[in-house]
């Protein structure tokens, strides 16, 4: 099945933030040889990594989902992000698009350590609170709500995707900012 990307637009039946071609340009700007090593899972690595970053991080995305229809927890209305940038309404913001980059490569590399085992990236775990407990010393701002989580096979990588990402999410305790 083809890869369905979200351009902002709402589209239907998307399934991934960018493009294989995207994260390809992405890994080879940074020397990541690994992203190429499966190329028949890329595809793949790129949905479990967006619907990981929904999963975790959707509760605190600034703005509002635009379309009661759409697919994904982008696109989202106009807000300002934590650098006070103003971030238009349907824009798929480029730190979410190399996060996801980020995410997938670390599907595609648990992968090539132990086959079989990249769609174990997004597990159940039994117990939520326990496992964000886990890790709330190293990242604040997990999304506890739902009982998926996706369980990095590096914390480095989830720091570092959380950081890419910090612009575009609700500060600890904060109300979101809706721009009318």
């Amino acid at each position: 099945m083809a890869l369905t990307v979200e351009d902002g637009t709402g589209v239907a039946g998307a399934d991934s933030y960018i493009s294989v071609a995207y994260a390809t340009a992405y890994h080879a700007n940074l020397g990541n040889d690994k992203w190429t090593f499966l190329s028949g899972s890329q595809e793949v690595a790129l949905r479990v990594a967006t619907l990981s970053l929904d999963l975790l991080y959707a509760q605190n995305f600034k703005g509002n989902e635009r379309f009661t229809s759409q697919e994904l927890r982008y696109p989202r209305s106009s807000y300002s992000d934590n650098y006070d940038n103003f971030v238009a309404e349907g824009v798929i913001p480029t730190e979410l698009k190399n996060a996801v980059a980020e995410a997938a490569l670390i599907y595609i590399v648990a992968e090539l350590n132990e086959p079989g085992t990249g769609s174990k990236a997004l597990v159940q775990d039994p117990d939520p609170q326990a496992y964000l407990q886990s890790i709330s010393e190293s990242f604040d701002g997990v999304c506890a709500e739902s009982k998926t989580y996706f369980r990095p096979v590096s914390t480095t990588k989830l720091i570092k995707v959380s950081l890419m990402l910090y612009p575009h999410l609700l500060q600890h305790g904060a109300s979101p900012l809706v721009r009318g």
